[in-house]
């Protein structure tokens, strides 16, 4: 193929003419069901919105619009591969009412050429989704907590969580309350020694514990230590001590938010704490950072294949294209149950996130060939 054939077949009039239309019916489709997603948002959360304006003697579009804004990042990171899905569906099912692909296909247009512009959508839109996935959308959930507005700042408020929670490592069990914010802290914290011997070893109380400079290592204060070898005999009563424990202090900062809404360096730091409880859903939200560009042109590619079944020559199937259709979103649906056995554990992390992927695009290559 010389080089002018083949910018033709990437770059030539068609392609672009198809790319157009691809990302219209998309940005249609995406409009829809971001337009939905902010109806029902804002049934709930609008008079909090309007009493915060209020009260705090500002418009009501200066508070309305930025909490838009940063839900809007959520939802479309949410619902992209799905307006993918079905806006290449509708766009493809309109390009052959209008003859256009019957045309293509008489004037010999190779397989390349009809995949051009579908590769083009999955760059661009692929591009769009890991930005939402690993840096836009963990931005604009932040953005809500700290405005105090939303889902998100009631899940996650940066504050003391008064439930103690249990942290386990491979010699002691802690015991505390954590303080969630960019300083954390440990409060009315129990420390268990040697939980992985016969008995335990010793046990420790402390009112309060701080993170030191030297990896894993905390600083407690106002401490009383148990001996368990000498039975009956009081505690020691320590002012402060530095004591080495398996806890990094991002696990405190970002303790109960879920993996993947944290920022991607703290999600990093994470991933290198391998025995944290949590460690399964780490790992699946580190691969779905690193593959979320995938998934726009997969479910692309696998709409253009069920457009392909729809028409019985001119005549659009109606039954057929709802079957598809179904299809197609069961599809969407299985990424987010997947990505869910993947958190648990039950499946790894690689096999949860690049599988349904795999089958989008295998789905694809079927339903092309039973056309052919």
């Amino acid at each position: 193929m010389t080089m002018g054939r083949l910018q033709s077949g990437f770059f030539g009039m068609t392609v672009r003419r198809a790319v157009y239309d691809y990302l219209r019916a998309v940005g249609l489709i995406l409009f829809i069901l971001l337009a939905v997603a902010w109806t029902i948002d804002l049934a709930r959360h609008f008079p909090s919105l309007r009493a915060a304006a209020m009260s705090r003697e500002d418009t009501l579009l200066g508070l309305l619009a930025p909490y838009l804004l940063h839900r809007g990042a959520d939802i479309v990171a949410r619902l992209l591969p799905m307006a993918c899905l079905f806006g290449v569906l509708l766009a493809e099912i309109m390009r052959r009412r209008r003859l256009e692909s019957v045309i293509l296909e008489a004037a010999g247009f190779s397989t390349l050429r009809k995949l051009a512009a579908l590769l083009w959508l999955a760059l661009i839109l692929g591009t769009l989704q890991g930005m939402l996935e690993s840096r836009w959308r963990p931005a604009a959930v932040f953005a809500q907590i700290e405005s105090g507005f939303g889902n998100y700042a009631g899940r996650y408020r940066r504050e003391w969580q008064r439930t103690p929670v249990w942290f386990v490592g491979d010699a002691r069990a802690v015991k505390a309350e954590v303080r969630r914010t960019d300083d954390p802290e440990l409060r009315n914290l129990l420390i268990f020694e040697g939980i992985r011997e016969p008995r335990l070893t010793r046990v420790l109380s402390a009112a309060r514990g701080f993170p030191l400079q030297k990896p894993l290592h905390w600083r407690l204060e106002d401490i009383q230590i148990w001996n368990v070898d000498a039975e009956g005999s009081p505690p020691t009563a320590v002012a402060s001590m530095e004591m080495q424990l398996d806890l990094i202090p991002e696990q405190i900062s970002y303790y109960g938010i879920q993996e993947f809404n944290i920022p991607s360096p703290t999600l990093g730091a994470l991933a290198t704490r391998l025995d944290a409880p949590n460690a399964a859903a780490i790992q699946t939200a580190v691969w779905r950072r690193q593959t979320a560009w995938l998934l726009p042109g997969a479910f692309a590619l696998l709409a253009a294949a069920m457009a392909q079944l729809v028409f019985e020559g001119r005549q659009l199937m109606v039954p057929r294209l709802i079957v598809l259709a179904g299809l197609g979103y069961v599809a969407v649906v299985s990424v987010k149950v997947m990505w869910a056995l993947g958190e648990l554990g039950t499946l790894p992390a690689p096999a949860a996130v690049l599988l349904p992927v795999l089958v989008a695009v295998l789905l694809a290559v079927g339903l092309s060939r039973r056309r052919i």
